[in-house]
């Protein structure tokens, strides 16, 4: 076989073997939950009628992980109102079942079968009355194994009514303007200033009651995907600088090692490293009591969206140093932590170090 066709055969196999470690290493904790074969169980509160909402709690075990699923239907127009999932273990849920029972709220065992069935009908009743959908409602879906086709589900426990802060309908509305939606003849409309509500921008709730389950721990559950959006661009580029000089020095690492399988290295091998670096940082400052395997795969996921983020401009060939980089991170795992501890962080300005 000819030198040229073997180098060939030879770069195929390992971009193939490259994009297939990239496929593993983004698979967050949650996904390989909603993906294994693990025990679940569901949870679900009673008296719907007379309560006007449903909780629903989904807690699954499996591949030695755990986490939750939550979901709030509203009997009115509001249909699906919220739901989230996280990573939590065995005694954190069963303190949300007693916060519950706390707060007056009885919960029963349910099928997962019947919790999929009434989450089907919120999504239907929300999208029939021009609400918007609960934001990355798919991710607590998933380890129901989703819900199937909830455009047919069934809506008939459900009302054309409204029961809430009129702050929340005008949110949710996005079917048509709040004006002319309060004028329709087929919905009735019950307010209160005093009842909480999500607010569709920040995420959180106002007015919510402290003792809550439901709303304590989606306020606490910040998705780790989002860490970067949530700081300001000059505090992030900040942060970042400081891990220049050992970005710089694993960049030349990376670039002679490619350099000598007859690679050509990428111009953002240093950026690519200092993301990395960065994203490690944040994601071990948002999950301090977490696995080293849960904090790989969260801070994976937090450089696709700093390489998302980039100026389209240089966005591909970002991605392209962050394969070889993660491929050059393969042959010693512990090389970005050694370098760091060898070369230290970038001085910062008198006034940061007033700060810390």
């Amino acid at each position: 076989m000819p030198r040229a066709d073997k180098k060939q055969r030879h770069n195929a196999k390992r971009k193939a073997k490259q994009l297939e470690m990239r496929r593993r290493a983004s698979v967050s904790p949650l996904k390989r939950l909603a993906a294994s074969k693990g025990a679940v169980e569901g949870w679900i509160s009673e008296d719907f009628e007379g309560l006007g909402q449903l909780q629903m709690f989904v807690f699954k075990q499996g591949a030695g992980m755990s986490g939750v699923g939550c979901f709030l239907v509203d009997r009115g127009v509001v249909g699906l109102k919220d739901a989230w999932a996280r990573m939590i273990d065995r005694e954190a849920f069963s303190g949300m079942l007693d916060a519950s029972r706390r707060r007056g709220i009885s919960m029963r065992r349910a099928t997962i079968d019947e919790i999929r069935r009434w989450v089907a009908g919120g999504l239907r009743w929300a999208h029939e009355n021009g609400m918007c959908l609960p934001k990355d409602w798919a991710k607590p879906a998933s380890l129901i194994n989703g819900v199937g086709d909830w455009a047919s589900a069934d809506v008939s426990a459900f009302a054309r009514e409204f029961t809430g802060h009129p702050e929340d309908l005008r949110q949710r509305l996005i079917g048509e303007p709040f004006e002319t939606y309060l004028r329709r003849t087929d919905i009735t409309f019950f307010f209160s200033d005093d009842a909480p509500y999500l607010d569709q921008e920040t995420g959180e709730y106002v007015d919510a009651d402290d003792e809550s389950d439901f709303y304590e721990l989606d306020e606490e559950d910040g998705d780790l995907e989002s860490i970067a959006a949530n700081l300001p661009a000059g505090e992030l580029n900040r942060l970042g600088s400081k891990f220049t000089p050992a970005a710089m020095v694993l960049a030349q690492a990376t670039a002679d090692w490619l350099a000598a399988r007859g690679d050509t290295p990428s111009s953002e091998l240093v950026d690519a490293w200092r993301s990395m670096m960065l994203a490690t940082m944040l994601t071990k400052s948002a999950m301090p009591d977490d696995s080293e395997d849960d904090v790989a795969d969260f801070s994976y996921d937090l450089l696709e969206d700093m390489v998302r983020g980039a100026d389209e401009s240089r966005r591909r060939e970002l991605h392209r140093a962050v394969g070889q980089m993660l491929e050059h991170l393969q042959t010693d795992p512990m090389m970005m932590q050694k370098t760091v501890l060898k070369i230290g962080f970038a001085d910062e300005p008198d006034e940061v170090d007033e700060q810390s």
